[in-house]
């Protein structure tokens, strides 16, 4: 199976021959200077050539590099416009901050009037039944349902507990 070598590192430099002592050496700059510091710093053709192969490398792998930055950069804005022509939005300018929407609140109940002790009189007979009217029976307190707010957890347990003290006292 061929590998795929375009774009990746090909390894290690290939060693090249000194030509003052013969040596096969890695880095034919670093060797001259450090072993023959004496002699002419001259670069020979085959060093020459190493240097320019290994920069025609490093070019392909930088031009590589920016054709994929170049794709994915590409990807990114066909994938960006398709988005907006969906939700209806211009595909230009910059990105537009969502509106910031309140939630709708529930109508608020209103509150319950206070109900009068039971041994007061109905205020639409403030003198008490007239003479040939027919007298209205008593509700009973519980028949009558009172609206209550909403209430959370603790606020009903205490109601409920207030409730259950007002019965039994």
């Amino acid at each position: 199976m061929p590998r795929d070598t375009g774009g990746t590192v090909a390894g290690p430099p290939v060693p090249v021959r000194c030509p003052h002592c013969n040596f096969e050496v890695l880095n034919l700059a670093v060797h001259l200077a450090e072993d023959h510091p004496d002699q002419p710093q001259v670069e020979t053709d085959a060093e020459r050539e190493a240097r320019e192969q290994e920069e025609a490398r490093q070019a392909a792998i930088a031009a590589e590099i920016a054709r994929r930055e170049a794709e994915a950069a590409q990807r990114k804005a066909e994938a960006r416009a398709r988005r907006q022509a969906i939700e209806g939005l211009p595909s230009v300018g910059p990105k537009p901050e969502p509106p910031h929407v309140t939630p709708p609140m529930p109508p608020r109940q209103p509150q319950a009037a206070p109900e009068p002790p039971p041994e007061v009189a109905d205020p639409a007979e403030p003198h008490g039944p007239q003479p040939g009217q027919p007298q209205r029976p008593a509700e009973p307190r519980a028949a009558k349902p009172t609206p209550r707010r909403a209430e959370g957890p603790l606020a009903m347990a205490f109601r409920l507990a207030r409730e259950k003290k007002q019965r039994e006292g």
